[in-house]
């Protein structure tokens, strides 16, 4: 081979190899997109994901530093912290307009639970039932159904839990509670909806901390919400509920389709 020849080769590689990386990005920006779009609806607050990686081979997603907004006029920025979500997927059931997740892991590492000044809660703007609605419109006014999701085991990791109370305290730091639930894969089973999961963890960091008592939190509606979930999970939802009521010391589209 020519030294013409050889470095055509080499330039042609070298080409290939850029689009293939350009792709690679492009792929992982456009689910990290279509995911932070569905996590905020599921939440009803804005939801920011810092990075995104994507193994087609694998069938798997890794989402990077989760970060879940305050709603507007709250004194900090953000509720929940999440550095890793980790999703196993079943790729046989995307060709059948199914979300099948075998496996999904959330690592929460901080939840603050805020009272502003005028004695709001933040967690209140996360109120929203289940499976609400079936189809969205499509822009031309075709309903869209989103494809079903089952998620088989979901393994729920707690790290801090904050209770910061600003009323009464114009221009003042919040009175603070620190409680560290320090719980480690904790299994549940059978999630069929992404709101579930933002309940699960409100009742779970509540049901385990003072906090519903300190803050004046009705936890019926998250109780209900993930109901069918907790009574699946480990320890079931009576176990839940009696470790929540101890004191303080005791608690220390196819896949693009289904995000539209």
């Amino acid at each position: 081979m020519t030294s013409e020849r050889r470095k055509k080769w080499v330039k042609t590689g070298l080409v290939f190899l850029a689009v293939l990386f350009c792709l690679g990005l492009a792929k992982n920006l456009l689910i990290q997109t279509v995911v932070a779009s569905s996590l905020s609806r599921a939440a009803h607050v804005p939801v920011s994901i810092g990075n995104t990686e994507v193994s087609l081979l694998a069938g798997s997603i890794r989402l990077k530093n989760l970060r879940f907004r305050n709603p507007a006029g709250y004194p900090e920025k953000w509720m929940v912290e999440i550095p890793e979500v980790f999703l196993d997927l079943h790729p046989g059931a995307l060709w059948k307009g199914r979300i099948h997740v075998e496996e999904a892991r959330f690592t929460v590492r901080l939840f603050s639970v805020i009272k502003d000044e005028k004695g709001r809660l933040n967690i209140q703007a996360l109120k929203s039932a289940p499976g609400g609605r079936s189809a969205t419109r499509a822009p031309a006014g075709r309903p869209v159904r989103r494809p079903s999701l089952k998620i088989d085991r979901l393994y729920l990791s707690l790290g801090k839990v904050f209770y910061k109370d600003y009323t009464g305290r114009a221009g003042q730091p919040p009175a603070v509670q620190e409680f560290d639930l320090g719980i480690q894969n904790r299994l549940y089973r059978d999630v069929h909806d992404p709101s579930t999961v933002v309940n699960l963890v409100v009742f779970e960091a509540l049901t385990r901390t003072t906090i519903s008592r300190l803050a004046g939190v009705d936890l019926s509606f998250f109780k209900e919400s993930a109901r069918s979930v907790l009574e699946e999970g480990a320890g079931g939802l009576a176990d839940l509920v009696q470790e929540g009521t101890g004191t303080l010391t005791d608690t220390t589209e196819s896949l693009f389709n289904w995000f539209k």
